[in-house]
């Protein structure tokens, strides 16, 4: 049997903190804890583009290309690491409501987009938006071509 999902990353971005582990403690589940480096708990928050996403290998319309992003707290159980998930932030509702219904995972719906410094400034010239816009605009000097990539969240 395949994998219930498979899927390729693409344009990923992981920004790391350490904080004060009581911050992260109530997302932290009963009989793990928080990984604590240098003092402080790891907390993250990436953003990447699924790309060939296939549930059971098959290829869903509209929904095999996609940004998200997540707030993660890095957690140990003994010697074994793991992430507990704060919540994960996608544009497509059957994913959000696939993952929070069946899975438990802190899913929600958003309108997100992933572009890379090119196709933001092609939309930037080319359109207006209302409403809140928080972007993360992060670029790699040390990837070849156009590393930039901008994700939004658009309320």
């Amino acid at each position: 049997m395949p994998p219930f999902l498979r899927a390729r990353w693409l344009d990923v971005a992981a920004l790391t903190w350490r904080v004060d582990p009581a911050l992260v403690r109530a997302h932290v589940p009963a009989g793990v804890e928080a990984d604590v480096d240098g003092g402080g708990a790891l907390l993250s928050l990436v953003a990447f583009s699924f790309a060939d996403a296939r549930v059971l290998g098959v290829r869903i319309p509209l929904h095999q290309r996609f940004p998200e992003i997540n707030l993660r707290v890095y957690v140990r159980r003994g010697e074994e690491a793991g992430v507990v998930f704060v919540r994960e932030l996608v544009p497509r509702r059957l994913v959000a409501g696939v993952a929070r219904g069946v899975f438990n995972e802190p899913y929600r719906h958003e309108p997100l987009r992933c572009r890379t410094a090119v196709e933001r400034e092609a939309a930037r010239r080319s359109s207006s938006s209302s409403g809140t816009v928080i972007c993360i605009s992060l670029t790699a000097a040390s990837m070849p071509g156009d590393a930039a990539c901008t994700c939004a969240i658009e309320h």
